[in-house]
């Protein structure tokens, strides 16, 4: 979160240095720091860039799991590499970003991996990086109505389904008063995705609301009402808050984006990094949402736009409730069950 605060536009190829120092940095620290933390331990799950695990568990003798959140990490032609953010070329652009990603692994991230595990007395790596990180044997925390595996990924790939916080968490009392004294509202937040212009945008997407009638729900960082059309959320239960929505417009994290398919209610995506390009093509796909915005391009024109054609639109929120349950026809998984196997 500190990275993405200072650069928040990462595909950017001005930021490649940075980027670089960055992982580097990180992965220095995951060889130093994992061992002791480790220790001890019958199975490390990984997740996210991880790249010292799998080699600091092959030291230990420790089994290793890696939990992926999206398809997208699996090199595909269905789909491009995660540092890729346009998902409509087709199979040749898809193809051009994966070589471009194992140039990258082969110059960098390989070399980078390589330097720590000599220093803990491990032989050099045979494959690339990404595919030491990911391991033999996956497991994929998503959906299959959301996130269908290709069929041309050659890693045994073990589906868990999307994992679900178990929270005892309730909406507050002055959340409950809003969203009973008017239709549903709009809810905009953007996870843990910094916003250091964080007042222009609630004040951008109030505007919108106001002009179509709608009152807005604010991921804000602080609970209080600001008016009698706008409340500011500091932290909310999305399982409960979602479904009494309107629309859900967030940053498109695998988390968010499940919960939010989950509760029938159409989305509209903003995506900011790496994967969450991947969900807001797939809410785009599946017809739960209009064509979404960059944040980069994020104003209220086209925020106006989205909004307008979810609530002229009822299709949006007949398709939203059909995908919800089809997620809910899909029987259950044993997650632990699934992952120690």
């Amino acid at each position: 979160m500190a990275f993405v605060a200072r650069f928040p536009d990462v595909h950017s190829p001005r930021h490649a240095g940075a980027i670089l120092r960055f992982l580097k940095g990180e992965t220095l620290r995951q060889f130093e720091t994992y061992p002791a933390l480790f220790k001890g331990v019958d199975l490390v799950l990984a997740a996210s860039l991880s790249f010292a695990a799998a080699s600091v568990c092959e030291k230990m003798g420790i089994p290793y799991r890696f939990i992926a959140f999206c398809p997208q990490v699996f090199p595909s032609l269905h789909h491009p590499s995660v540092m890729a953010r346009d998902h409509t070329r087709g199979r040749a652009w898809n193809r051009m970003t994966w070589r471009m990603h194992m140039i990258l692994d082969r110059m960098v991230f390989r070399p980078m991996i390589n330097r720590y595990r000599r220093a803990i007395r491990l032989p050099p790596l045979q494959q690339n990086g990404l595919g030491h990180m990911l391991g033999s044997y996956p497991l994929l925390a998503a959906d299959n109505v959301l996130a269908p595996l290709p069929d041309d990924i050659a890693l045994a790939v073990t589906r868990i389904g999307s994992l679900q916080l178990s929270r005892d968490s309730t909406l507050s009392g002055g959340m409950r008063r809003f969203l009973e004294e008017g239709m549903p509202p709009i809810y905009v937040g953007f996870g843990s995705m910094p916003q250091s212009d964080r007042r222009a945008i609630a004040a951008m997407v109030l505007g919108a609301a106001r002009s179509l009638g709608q009152r807005v729900i604010f991921a804000f960082g602080i609970e209080k009402r600001i008016s009698r059309d706008c409340y500011f959320v500091a932290e909310a239960a999305h399982p409960e808050l979602f479904p009494r929505l309107s629309v859900i417009v967030h940053h498109g994290g695998a988390g968010t984006t499940a919960t939010a398919s989950r509760s029938g209610v159409p989305q509209i995506l903003v995506p900011h990094i790496l994967d969450q390009f991947y969900w807001a093509r797939q809410v785009c796909r599946l017809g739960i949402g209009p064509k979404p915005i960059p944040r980069s391009r994020l104003n209220r024109k086209r925020i106006q736009e989205r909004l307008t054609a979810i609530l002229t639109n009822s299709e949006y929120r007949h398709r939203s409730r059909r995908i919800r349950k089809a997620i809910q026809s899909v029987p259950e998984v044993d997650v632990v069950a699934k992952t120690l196997s």
